[in-house]
């Protein structure tokens, strides 16, 4: 990956896949780690920010493959229909995402995310604004 790339270049270390990386490389590198000391913290903590924004991104990535409405069954005039049930808990999740999504904003190594984020933000919104407009409108209907 670019860090690892990285950190080759910074410590004057041949490429070398990573299963085969071994402790005696950043031994014989001692001096060059030494030298890039500062580029190297860096480098860990830009690799720390940009691993907390992907876990974030994949966290919003699996809630929306596997969501699901839980839904019951109304029956009325012969017709059985699913109605949705739990919109609290449906509508907290989206604002819980929106949120995670938001605070990835503040950090410095957000840049190479925005549009990814960006495109989750507004799917989220959309989703947050039809379920906001769509469970009044089946209270209704059942009241009907």
């Amino acid at each position: 990956s670019e860090h690892w790339a990285t950190l080759f270049r910074l410590i004057k270390l041949e490429r070398v896949s990573l299963d085969k990386l071994c402790l005696s490389h950043f031994l014989e590198a001692g001096a060059a780690l030494v030298e890039a000391q500062e580029e190297l913290r860096t480098l860990n903590a830009r690799a720390l920010g940009e691993v907390s924004i992907r876990e974030a991104i994949e966290e919003v990535s699996v809630w929306s493959q596997e969501a699901v409405f839980a839904t019951t069954d109304y029956e009325a005039n012969g017709r059985n229909t699913p109605l949705i049930k739990d919109w609290k808990d449906m509508t907290t999740s989206v604002s819980d995402l929106q949120s995670l999504l938001s605070s990835l904003r503040d950090s410095p190594f957000f840049a190479a995310f925005a549009d990814t984020v960006s495109q989750y933000e507004s799917k989220l919104s959309l989703l947050d604004d039809v379920l906001s407009q769509l469970n009044p409108i089946q209270r209704k209907w059942v009241y009907l």
